[in-house]
């Protein structure tokens, strides 16, 4: 298994990829963006918890209401993000204390 690992490690510094997404900051936020495309997150409780938003919104001029709604969306898809790649980064640190 090490001289898999050690030829693995070799092509991969030889062979440098190009994911061909100009717009990703490294590849776990390309590995984020495919990720989410195939697995939806906004489950029940969050359509729920955003409809309470909207009602809230609703009550408010347009212009404020889109800056607020739009500054929360944002925020949510941040935090989402920043979890998700943190869940990676968590998964191979493992991932290579349980390979040594």
């Amino acid at each position: 298994m090490d001289s898999y690992m050690q030829l693995l490690h070799q092509y991969l510094s030889e062979h440098q990829p190009n994911y061909g997404w100009r717009d990703a900051e490294s590849l776990l936020e390309m590995i984020y963006h495919y990720y989410t495309e195939d697995n939806p997150v906004d489950n029940d409780y969050i359509k729920k918890q955003f409809e309470q938003v909207h009602e809230i919104l609703r009550k408010l001029s347009l212009a404020e209401n889109d800056r607020i709604f739009l500054l929360t969306v944002s925020l949510c898809s941040e935090c989402e993000k920043q979890a998700f790649i943190a869940g990676l980064q968590v998964g191979v640190r493992l991932f290579t204390a349980l390979a040594q």
